[in-house]
């Protein structure tokens, strides 16, 4: 199942299929200097909403726990935990090992075109890339598959369910990510450049409330089959 993209599709059967999935504790912050959540929560560059994306992760995750519970081998999440790293490669080099809940990018993201040729005037256009920023500035970017191929290469069973990325042009890095079958739900809804990523990290409410209306329509129906 791809993952999905919007909130409007979450449903009672999507919710089931969640309910089934292995996920970790770890909500991973990247293309950050702060090293902890409460100097993220402090910090003077942190944009407008990236509170409540990590919010909102827990939130979907206790849903899903809702609809788990009915479950006679049902085992309680762990406590969530947030960690900040400076870039995607720390992030990368810890999906060896283990997958996160979440992942959160604060850099930058782009689109591009690759030249077939030596040079514009005489190429041709091939093939066109998403990427993001390994760190907090541009310049050093990571082609978005490469990331993609390392979640899909990760160890364990784990799904991540959210990948949020809230920068520039982040829709074709969410193309990218969507056919991961270990990645359950995708926000990144930004085709153009916004001065910064807050209005995308303010759209992650949306992803709350249909989350708790399909995990009670999940309990009622499993309640009625049981009467």
């Amino acid at each position: 199942m791809s993952a999905i993209r919007n909130p409007t599709e979450l449903s009672a059967d999507i919710m089931r299929t969640w309910s089934s999935t292995s996920l970790g504790s770890r909500i991973v912050v990247t293309g950050t200097e702060v090293q902890s959540l409460e100097e993220l929560s402090n910090h003077l560059f942190t944009p407008l909403g990236a509170l409540l994306a990590i919010e909102t992760v827990i939130k979907v995750r206790g849903h899903i726990s809702s609809a788990k519970c009915l479950d006679p081998n049902f085992q309680p999440f762990s406590d969530a935990q947030v960690v900040c790293l400076k870039t995607i490669q720390e992030f990368m080099d810890t999906l060896d090992h283990t997958i996160p809940l979440a992942w959160i990018h604060l850099g930058h993201g782009d689109f591009e075109y690759e030249m077939d040729g030596e040079d514009e005037e005489d190429g041709e256009w091939g093939a066109d890339y998403a990427m993001l920023s390994n760190g907090e500035d541009e310049g050093d970017w990571i082609r978005t598959e490469k990331i993609s191929k390392a979640i899909s290469e990760s160890k364990g069973s784990d799904s991540i369910l959210f990948c949020i990325l809230p920068v520039c042009k982040s829709s074709h890095s969410g193309d990218v990510l969507q056919s991961n079958r270990k990645v359950l739900a995708i926000h990144a809804t930004e085709l153009g450049s916004p001065p910064d990523g807050s209005s995308q990290l303010l759209e992650m409410q949306h992803w709350e409330e249909p989350a708790r209306i399909s995990s009670v329509k999940v309990l009622s129906d499993q309640y009625r089959n049981d009467l």
